[in-house]
């Protein structure tokens, strides 16, 4: 069976270690010696989806991201 997307590749973003916006967060970017990277998103937000498909699929940004940050994702409609 073939499968078929929307995108014209996969969304990677999930391989980003986002973490909830949170005293977990802000302690490990203190002991880590990090700055946050703050995404908020919403699930009806266009420019979003498209991050989520292109800069966050990016294998050079998933890493630099993962090395340099620590990831935080708020989900705007939940906060």
């Amino acid at each position: 069976m073939t499968e078929f997307r929307f995108s014209p590749r996969p969304n990677r973003a999930h391989e980003i270690g986002w973490m909830t916006w949170g005293t977990d967060a802000f302690g490990r970017a203190r002991s880590e010696d990090k700055p946050i990277l703050l995404s908020i998103s919403a699930v009806w937000c266009h420019w979003c989806h498209v991050m989520d498909e292109t800069t966050y699929s990016d294998e050079s940004v998933i890493d630099t991201i993962n090395r340099r940050f620590v990831p935080v994702r708020v989900d705007n409609d939940k906060r």
